[in-house]
């Protein structure tokens, strides 16, 4: 079998900075899944211990490698552009806003600020930005609904008093 190891097995966008890191990540894991072969002295099931710990590996591994490939291609904003969008910088303003604001009630710093943390995997980043972007969503959506209406009101209030005319 071959096993790819860091940012062989797909794409990582250069910015993030995580290609050599999850090289590391990748080594440890698949030491971990191959290591006891490597005190074994041969013989016949040799071969199908490497199976095993290259399954093994696989099987720890990928979700990690996935997320992080969908975190680097995708962006976080799951934009395939390399470059910032406006809704995607309102999403981040929206978030890093709600951390701060409700730090008390235990909200985790924005997963965007978490990519370079140790220990913290992209598996958990990327589930932890799905929630984060739908909050930041939501709260976008009901604030661009409350300026809509309230430009309506003032439309409304605007034609009362100059033209005499109700809406």
């Amino acid at each position: 079998g071959v096993a790819l190891s860091g940012d062989s097995g797909g794409s990582m966008w250069a910015s993030l900075g995580q290609g050599c890191n999850c090289a590391l990540e990748s080594a440890v894991a698949l030491a971990e899944s191959v290591g006891d072969v490597a005190t074994t002295a041969g013989g016949a099931g040799t071969a199908r211990k490497i199976k095993e710990g290259l399954l093994a590996y696989e099987r720890a591994h990928h979700p990690n490698v996935e997320a992080a490939v969908e975190l680097s291609e995708g962006g976080m904003g799951s934009s395939k552009r390399r470059t910032m969008s406006r809704s995607f910088m309102a999403l981040i303003v929206t978030t890093l806003f709600l951390s701060k604001a409700f730090g008390f009630l235990g909200a985790r710093p924005p997963a965007i600020m978490q990519i370079s943390e140790a220990g913290v995997s992209f598996a958990s980043i990327r589930s932890l930005w799905r929630v984060q972007q739908g909050v930041a969503t939501a709260i976008l959506a009901c604030t661009a609904t409350a300026l809509v209406l309230a430009a309506v009101a003032a439309v409304r209030t605007l034609a009362a008093a100059v033209f005499g005319v109700r809406l």
